[in-house]
């Protein structure tokens, strides 16, 4: 499903443009991701509002805010999917979940629901936890989605544009007695290449960030995943994402 090759395209919808923009600048310093903000015009509150000339992009993954559109959650992914074409992956990026997206979070394709009030780090990683193919619900709104008994829905479209079945669910969690764990297996240089791996960041990435050589980095890789007994970079990054050691 992750492809480094393949750059996945954001767009951040919010009635804030300065929060639109600062979240698009953040995703953008990832080198596998595309990303652009719109500032929502007054007249997308209602579904004749919605026009594809207002998209700067065509995107893969959408940020939004649900409660600030006059309208259910069913008819906003219908009316963005009808414009855009190629259904993309929802994260809903809101103060707290109104019962219409806690009823209807899986039904229509929201595949992330993350708090405003966490900063804009949680974003980026719920963009990479989706990305893989995870369902990502912060924890505090995770027991009021999934009490809903639903199923996780359909197929939804990874990078390498196959469709794939959701993984497990992926909480929000602080990951903090995992990463005490974690510590006392992996030195701090092979714990942060296992976090940049997780996060999509290439060896070339990693090793400018340390100051280091691609094949150091490597080294620390091959390090971590014989300690982990991980054998791939997919297994690497679903055992950070399902871990919280991001």
């Amino acid at each position: 499903m992750f492809r480094d090759d393949i750059v996945q395209v954001v767009l951040a919808i919010d009635s804030n443009p300065l929060l639109a923009r600062g979240i698009s600048m953040l995703l953008s310093e990832e080198s596998w991701l595309e990303a652009r903000s719109l500032s929502l015009p007054g007249d997308w509150s209602k579904p004749e509002g919605l026009k594809r000339e207002h998209l700067p992009c065509l995107p893969n993954v959408v940020i939004l805010d649900p409660s600030q559109f006059e309208m259910d959650v069913s008819t906003i992914v219908g009316r963005l999917n009808a414009i855009i074409g190629k259904p993309p992956l929802y994260i809903a990026y809101c103060e707290a979940p109104d019962d219409d997206l806690i009823e209807n979070f899986f039904d229509v394709g929201f595949r992330g629901i993350i708090s405003k009030h966490l900063n804009l780090e949680a974003v980026k990683v719920a963009v990479a936890s989706v990305c893989h193919g995870f369902i990502h619900l912060e924890e505090t709104f995770a027991r009021e989605v999934l009490a809903k008994g639903r199923e996780v829905g359909p197929p939804v479209s990874g990078r390498g544009g196959r469709s794939d079945p959701p993984q497990p669910i992926l909480l929000e969690k602080d990951g903090g007695d995992l990463a005490e764990r974690m510590k006392d297996r992996l030195t701090d240089r092979e714990a942060f290449v296992v976090q940049s791996i997780a996060l999509g960041k290439s060896m070339k990435e990693i090793a400018r960030e340390l100051d280091l050589s691609s094949k150091t980095i490597e080294t620390y890789k091959a390090r971590a995943a014989n300690k982990l007994q991980l054998k791939s970079r997919s297994q690497i990054v679903d055992y950070a994402m399902r871990n919280g050691l991001v």
